[in-house]
């Protein structure tokens, strides 16, 4: 195999997946590795996310194109040691949810509800089509705000605090420091902010269209990954795994090779270590 292409960026070393002459840039990836010093593989995978966590966005302002690391496959292997933990995410297929006697009741009902103006279905749409976290929440900040407006163009605060109740909608709403005017005026998230603003502000607005504009429960109130959509589907196994042999390539791309060369992503070329006392001491 050529040399692969590769640079490095604040510790990390960057190489191309699979990249020859006669192809090209292969593979849509690269791999991002560094030597680590802590004193447990918890400790080294947060520092390295410390590293790598400033880079991605700059590789995606520069590059101009998708780039994503969060969910991609991770292997940790302590120096000196034939036992890895193995981080494996692979793709999913998507799973659709049911459309059954309630949900045709539910669209009726708000097809003939004309107090309701369009702009707020058009931004909930974009929001339950749109992948990226900060993307989505602003639009659906939008979308409250389109429900809630009056016909004189203002907003209807006490709707808003009746849809999210008060202490969400200060953590949102409240000029200066809430989330949305945050946001929008380029202060990213913060340590606080540390819930799911999506699943949380996503069930407050079916709770609420359940209780006062359809009058049943007609809208699940309790799905698991709403606004779900095509993009991005993962899964995602961790299991600690060394080489049955010493002809074997101790690394990612060996590791992650190997799981893809099945259906079930067993491994043929490492055997899955079981100790419980490595999540605590390796």
């Amino acid at each position: 195999m050529n040399e692969q292409p590769s640079f490095e960026a604040n510790g990390i070393t960057f190489t191309h997946w699979d990249f020859n002459h006669r192809d090209g840039w292969f593979v849509d990836a690269w791999q991002a590795e560094a030597n680590i010093e802590a004193s447990d593989y918890k400790k080294a995978f947060a520092e390295f996310g410390k590293l790598l966590t400033p880079v991605i966005p700059r590789i995606a302002f520069v590059s101009q194109c998708y780039t994503e690391a969060r969910m991609q496959p991770i292997l940790i292997v302590k120096h000196g040691s034939d036992i890895g933990l193995f981080s494996d995410f692979f793709a999913s297929d998507p799973v659709g949810l049911m459309f059954m006697d309630e949900e045709k009741s539910a669209l009726d009902k708000l097809l003939a509800d004309n107090s309701i103006d369009n702009a707020f279905f058009f931004y909930w749409n974009d929001a339950v089509n749109t992948a990226g976290h900060t993307a989505k929440l602003l639009v659906l900040f939008s979308a409250i705000e389109a429900l809630a407006k009056k016909p004189n163009s203002e907003k209807d605060w006490v709707l808003i605090e009746n849809i999210l109740g008060k202490e969400l909608k200060d953590e949102v709403f409240k000029p200066t420091t809430g989330l949305r005017h945050r946001l929008i005026h380029g202060d990213y998230f913060s340590p606080k902010d540390s819930k799911n603003y999506v699943d949380v502000i996503h069930k407050k607005v079916m709770v609420y269209f359940n209780d006062h504009i359809l009058g049943a429960k007609l809208l699940g109130e309790d799905v698991t990954h709403p606004q779900r959509h095509f993009f991005g589907n993962k899964m995602h196994g961790a299991r600690f795994i060394s080489p049955k042999d010493s002809s074997i390539s101790f690394n990612l791309r060996t590791a992650l090779d190997d799981a893809n060369s099945s259906e079930d992503r067993r491994l043929d070329k490492f055997d899955w270590v079981t100790d419980d006392k490595l999540t605590s001491a390796y």
